[in-house]
């Protein structure tokens, strides 16, 4: 059993850019999901000033769209954040709002991310009868999300998407319930092209946790 990543979204401004180098090394599966654009709590969205300086910083990174970015990246319009991070993966967060998403708007939306040197990963709450039988484009992955980072557990995992890239997990996962989650995902299709993404579990004070974050590829690290 292997997950392709792990990916730890919403470090902050109080984030240490070393302390995240530090882990990536140790821990190379390690994915930071950065927050752009949104509004659900302010404080995991990072300031520019604290993204220039993680810009300088070879970290691997996946930009997460929300709020006026991901209108604009419907719309064709990439996000400049991309590039500055050189980032690998762009999460496009439209699951919980009320604009239709058509298959021409996501190989759109593809398309341009992959011009920025990117690959798309589209966010869905609940999962579309279309995107099993019509993928928009192979050049994706799927992120299926209970929660848009508010914490609501994943019950029931969704089925795999086939002839795409890689199908993710969200929604509540944490040191608590790692183990049934991972279970799950293996029990439905392995685990060869899978993730699972975090969030709200990984803060403190309403600050992003490096130990707790720690804590997490550990037990990952141990398990495969």
């Amino acid at each position: 059993m292997r997950l392709k990543t792990i990916t730890l979204t919403g470090a902050d401004d109080n984030t240490k850019h070393l302390d995240m180098m530090t882990l990536t090394k140790k821990y190379p599966r390690v994915e930071w999901g950065i927050l752009i654009g949104g509004s659900l709590d302010k404080s995991r969205y990072p300031s520019d000033e604290w993204m220039k300086e993680l810009s300088k910083w070879d970290l691997p990174i996946s930009v997460h769209v929300c709020g006026k970015w991901s209108r604009e990246l419907l719309e064709g319009k990439c996000p400049p954040h991309v590039k500055m991070l050189n980032a690998q993966r762009v999460q496009l967060n439209c699951a919980f709002g009320k604009r239709k998403i058509t298959n021409d708007v996501i190989k759109k939306a593809a398309n341009v991310t992959a011009q920025n040197g990117a690959k798309l990963i589209l966010q869905v709450g609940n999962p579309i009868s279309t995107l099993y039988h019509h993928p928009p484009t192979p050049h994706m992955d799927v992120l299926f999300d209970a929660s848009g980072g508010r914490g609501q557990e994943i019950k029931e995992l969704p089925k795999p998407v086939d002839n795409i890239g890689w199908n993710g997990y969200a929604g509540g996962i944490g040191l608590d319930n790692l183990t049934p989650t991972l279970d799950k995902i293996n029990i439905m299709h392995g685990l060869r092209n899978s993730w699972i993404d975090m969030e709200s579990k990984l803060r403190k004070d309403d600050k992003f946790d490096l130990d707790t974050c720690e804590e997490i590829l550990q037990y990952c690290h141990a398990l495969f």
